[in-house]
């Protein structure tokens, strides 16, 4: 008996040298990846007129761009509180908390481990199971889906000259879409049938305890509360980008443009990347401003920076002050939050 506790201990040694050995050259291909973005946006801006850029630019836009953007955490806090609810009733300015500590972590560390890392956090300062907390947020993710399909399928309609990649990756949300409208309705309206097959062990009791999780936030009028939500939670998103290009000096630039950008911007977040997405943000933007709005490369990818500095450095500063007052480290958050996931996976 003890031989076969030892072995079994030394195979899940090696299982999670293995998972940090996966992680580790992931992780450093999110680096090759921003490192290759940066250097594509970064050839052609012409950094000699930066420093004129920045004394030009509208810093009444600027601070309209920071001020909704904090804004727009805000609601997605108040959103959570609200699919939370049937649960726990959980204070607004906790779930605040959490989800600006969580856009703490996924800004200075790799892979966006944020979402796991304020759930973890929720889940500890109420008694409320790291699975629900977890499934709350695939409600979440699921409404921002939704919204950001509708928007985009219309910006599709308008934009003939949408790049072929945002095109195939709109197919492939409506896809993924469809799955987790599947899966919502099977846990809402049909959880027993759906436990009973999915019986046994391994994957199918991750998604029994999902499916379990998701009816128990489904069944309530909050659902419908926090999807009512989500859409000035989206459109807050908007507003930092049409502020920063108006601040930028981009006089003719319009909410159209700024919600296409900001469409795909989002869509991006899906994918692990280099900390605060740096590289692949600032190509993307990049590439919508010269074939969707065309401007030039040069003034595109100098914006890109600035962008990036007015949505993200001001989410740090929060960031760090939400996380302050947890009184504890990024790296333990991180840490335990990667003990309650399966198998130890972030």
């Amino acid at each position: 008996m003890q031989t076969w506790d030892l072995d079994r201990m030394g195979e899940d040694t090696v299982k999670e040298k293995d998972n940090r050995h996966r992680q580790r050259i992931f992780t450093i291909l999110t680096y090759v990846v921003a490192i290759v973005c940066m250097w594509a946006v970064l050839r052609h801006a012409h950094w000699q007129d930066f420093r004129s850029d920045v004394r030009e630019i509208g810093w009444g836009w600027v601070v309209l761009a920071v001020i909704s953007n904090i804004c727009a955490y805000l609601c997605q806090g108040w959103r959570w509180t609200m699919l939370l609810t049937p649960i726990e009733r959980i204070p607004v300015i906790r779930s605040v908390q959490s989800v600006f500590v969580g856009v703490l972590a996924s800004e200075v560390l790799p892979l966006k481990p944020g979402e796991i890392i304020r759930c973890y956090l929720q889940s500890r300062w109420k008694d409320i199971p790291f699975s629900v907390t977890l499934s709350s947020v695939f409600i979440e993710r699921f409404f921002d889906g939704v919204l950001l399909g509708v928007a985009l399928i219309v910006s599709l309609g308008r934009t003939p000259d949408m790049p072929m990649e945002i095109r195939v990756g709109s197919w492939v949300l409506v896809g993924v879409l469809a799955i987790g409208a599947v899966l919502l309705s099977i846990a809402i309206f049909h959880r027993e049938r759906a436990t009973t097959a999915l019986s046994g062990p391994g994957w199918r009791r991750h998604v029994r305890v999902l499916i379990h999780d998701l009816h128990l936030i489904g069944h309530s009028r909050y659902l419908y509360y926090a999807a009512a939500l989500s859409i000035p939670y989206l459109v807050l998103q908007v507003v930092p980008v049409y502020a920063s290009m108006r601040a930028y000096g981009f006089a003719d630039a319009s909410w159209g443009d700024a919600a296409v950008l900001t469409i795909c911007l989002r869509l991006s977040t899906v994918i692990p990347q280099a900390p605060g997405n740096v590289g692949t943000f600032n190509y993307i933007t990049t590439q919508i401003l010269t074939r969707v709005s065309r401007y030039g490369s040069d003034v595109a990818g100098r914006f890109s920076v600035l962008l990036w500095i007015v949505v993200t450095i001001p989410l740090i500063v929060v960031g760090l002050v939400a996380l302050m007052f947890t009184g504890t480290h990024i790296r333990d958050l991180h840490l335990g939050a990667k003990s309650e996931m399966p198998a130890g996976k972030v």
